[in-house]
């Protein structure tokens, strides 16, 4: 079986990202093994490529570097940790839910203080 390989540039150019955000994630060493090609350039497979955009959707999703690279360790370890690596995922979800539930509370604050001002210039 044959394997593609394709430069961080090309890899970029796939997720959507700068360069320098994979770069990143390979240099701390939660992209895992990360060849490079005769000319020293880094080159990621596919499976690192969806890899990558995993992390990059945890990120966004709020996990701290220490929480992937925790991640990334039950990774590697294979299907043992799938039930540990869920729960992460629940924490967070839950954690992001309490978030956008206070973001609502001071929204609709803003709301009805505006609306009392707006009363008050009639």
């Amino acid at each position: 079986m044959e394997t593609n390989f394709f430069t961080i540039k090309d890899a970029s150019i796939q997720l959507g990202v700068p360069g320098y955000a994979l770069r990143r994630l390979c240099n701390s060493g939660l992209i895992p093994n990360v060849r490079r090609n005769q000319r020293g350039f880094r080159v990621l497979e596919d499976w690192q490529i969806e890899y990558a955009r995993t992390l990059l959707g945890l990120k966004q999703a709020g996990l701290k570097q220490t929480e992937l690279k925790k991640y990334t360790r039950l990774f590697r370890q294979g299907e043992e940790t799938l039930a540990e690596r869920k729960a992460m995922l629940e924490t967070q979800k839950r954690q992001l839910w309490q978030e956008l539930e206070d973001k609502q509370q001071g929204i609709d604050f803003l709301e009805r203080q505006v609306e009392l001002i707006e009363r008050e210039m009639l």
